[in-house]
């Protein structure tokens, strides 16, 4: 006996991967004061977008200092149909690092489908967003690396969450 599953995205499954992601940045703001709540609604909004449209590879959204983040949450992609969805949260590694002198920062990065686009494409798809990113150079982790903990998922697609940690 076999059977075949077929599944489906759309932008609701978009957007209940990014109210996940908007879960796990309330809960930074709690510790750190940022994101602000407009913040964190700017980059649901913008993640929605990107999930729904199939053009994101990652988005990190943390604290930099130096040229590298030294607390982030990168949230990577994944349109195969192999996520688990857990819940949001949990995010105890982040609590108590030291963020004296740091900035918030965030960084995404479109895949090769958004890379694929006409130029006239992208400008229509940019011009959608909650607001508009500049070129600059993605910062590095410093001593540290990234640690998948969660996924979340919605349809055929979601997310996976990664956690910086220090060595």
């Amino acid at each position: 006996m076999s059977y075949t599953t077929t599944y489906s995205w759309t932008k609701t499954n978009a957007r209940e991967i990014a109210s996940k992601v908007s879960a796990d940045l309330g809960y930074m703001k709690a510790f750190y004061q940022r994101p602000t709540a407009d913040e964190i609604k700017q980059y649901e909004d913008e993640l929605t977008l990107y999930l729904a449209a199939g053009y994101i590879d990652y988005v990190i959204i943390g604290f930099q200092r130096g040229g590298n983040w030294v607390v982030a949450l990168r949230y990577q992609a994944r349109m195969d149909g192999t996520l688990a969805d857990d819940g949001a949260g949990r995010i105890q590694s982040i609590i108590g690092k030291n963020i004296a002198g740091a900035s918030f920062h965030n960084y995404l990065v479109q895949n090769s489908t958004y890379d694929n686009l006409s130029a006239s494409d992208r400008q229509k798809f940019l011009d959608t967003l909650p607001f508009q990113r500049a070129g600059v150079a993605e910062p590095g982790t410093g001593s540290g690396y990234w640690e998948t903990d969660r996924s979340y998922a919605s349809g055929s697609g979601g997310v996976s969450r990664s956690v910086l940690k220090t060595y």
